[in-house]
C-alpha cells in the first residue's frame, strides 16, 4: 500500500511576487531618502534666508554710514578728520593724444 503525503510546504515564492516585494522595498527606501533630502533642503534654505536677512541689515548699516560721510553737513568734519587740504590750483592728469595714438599704431 502506498502512503501519499500531502505537500508540506504550501507557500511557493513566485517570481512575480518576489519582484513586487523588492519593488516595494526599493520604493519605500527611495521615498525615505527623498523625504530626508527635502527636509535637509528646507533647513538649508531657511538658514540661508536668515543669513541673507543679516547681510541686508549689515548692508543697510554700511549704506547709512556712507550716506553720513557723504552728507554735505558733515563734509567739513570728514575733511578735517582725514586731514585733507583744499588745493586752489589742482593739476589734473593730462593725456597726450598724439603720443597715445603713436603707441597703438
Amino acid at each position: 500500500m502506498t502512503i501519499i503525503e500531502p505537500n508540506k510546504n504550501k507557500f511557493h515564492f513566485s517570481p512575480l511576487l518576489t519582484i513586487l516585494i523588492i519593488g516595494l522595498i526599493v520604493g519605500v527606501l527611495s521615498n525615505i531618502y527623498l523625504y530626508n533630502k527635502n527636509v535637509d533642503s528646507a533647513y538649508l534654505l531657511n538658514k540661508q534666508e536668515k543669513h541673507l536677512q543679516e547681510l541686508e541689515v549689515i548692508n543697510a548699516d554700511n549704506k547709512n554710514q556712507l550716506y553720513k560721510i557723504l552728507d554735505d553737513r558733515n563734509f567739513n568734519e570728514v575733511v578735517a578728520e582725514l586731514g585733507l587740504v583744499k588745493d586752489n590750483r589742482p593739476e589734473y592728469l593730462k593725456s597726450h593724444v598724439a603720443a597715445l595714438a603713436a603707441l597703438f599704431n
